[in-house]
């Protein structure tokens, strides 16, 4: 029998994979562009700048000149010289690096959703465990999908995370405390995707509230500057590779959990057979 829970997470992989692909291109392309702009460059002063945008803007409510917006400049620029190429950069790398864990957080998220409702829908026989989240309207996947949406979105996605524990034992299990406790990371990685899409790359301590644990995960997984109220998150390019696989690994662990639950064949990834 085909797993029916199996095109969700062939939808999810695919998506990782596109957001591993594209930062692994930019930043490859961004290293190969510093070492030609620092070959290009090296005998030149090291204030010269190199290059520069400055940003002007319209007024949306404002006078036209006869149909062309008319643009006023605001003083806001920026500027790279000679002795700042290599910094800036990596600094691209970096900040392309946390959107990219960020994106793949958001494609996470999205599977939390879809594949449990799809579960739902392929096991009505789960209702109770479900709240009856599925009522007798919904009629097709989509449907258990805009419902578990509606129903279990919350902060940091808490109310999905506690109805899957719900639906798998052995996913519950999993999230007991342990040396390593993926669902004390998933709650640092849900803080790390705030500052990164929400705070310029920061994360404000107080509401962040790590517990020591929580601070020791964060403090492996992630490079970051500290003041007396943020985080200031400095990520590598391989610490981000290291999030976007943990984030693939998180959602196929919620698909082997759920699969176990029902007798369905979890190992569908190449090789895992023949281990």
């Amino acid at each position: 029998m085909k797993n029916p829970l199996q095109q969700e997470l062939d939808i999810f992989l695919e998506n990782i994979s596109l957001t591993n692909s594209m930062f692994y291109q930019t930043s490859t392309h961004l290293k190969n562009q510093k070492q030609s702009l620092l070959e290009r460059f090296q005998k030149h002063e090291p204030e010269e700048s190199i290059m520069g945008t400055a940003l002007a803007i319209g007024d949306l409510t404002g006078p036209s000149d006869n149909g062309y917006k008319l643009f006023y400049h605001t003083g806001k620029y920026d500027t790279v010289k000679v002795k700042d190429i290599a910094e800036s950069v990596e600094a691209l790398i970096s900040k392309e690096g946390m959107r990219s864990v960020a994106t793949c957080y958001e494609i996470l998220e999205s599977f939390l959703f879809d594949i449990t409702a799809s579960y739902l829908y392929h096991n009505p026989d789960e209702y109770c465990k479900a709240d009856k989240i599925a009522h007798q309207h919904c009629t097709s996947l989509e449907d258990y999908k805009e419902g578990v949406r509606r129903k279990y979105r919350g902060k940091n996605n808490a109310d999905i995370i506690k109805l899957i524990k719900q639906l798998s034992e052995k996913f519950n299990e999993s999230e007991q405390p342990r040396r390593y406790n993926i669902s004390q990371w998933y709650q640092v990685i849900s803080h790390v995707r705030h500052g990164v899409v929400h705070s310029s790359f920061k994360i404000n301590k107080k509401r962040a509230e790590f517990t020591a644990y929580q601070k020791e995960l964060f403090e492996h997984y992630f490079t970051f500057e500290e003041d007396t109220q943020h985080y200031k998150l400095k990520m590598s390019r391989e610490e981000s590779k290291t999030q976007i696989i943990l984030v693939a690994e998180y959602g196929f662990h919620i698909f082997k959990c759920l699969c176990i639950e029902k007798g369905y064949n979890w190992q569908v990834l190449s090789g895992m057979k023949d281990r």
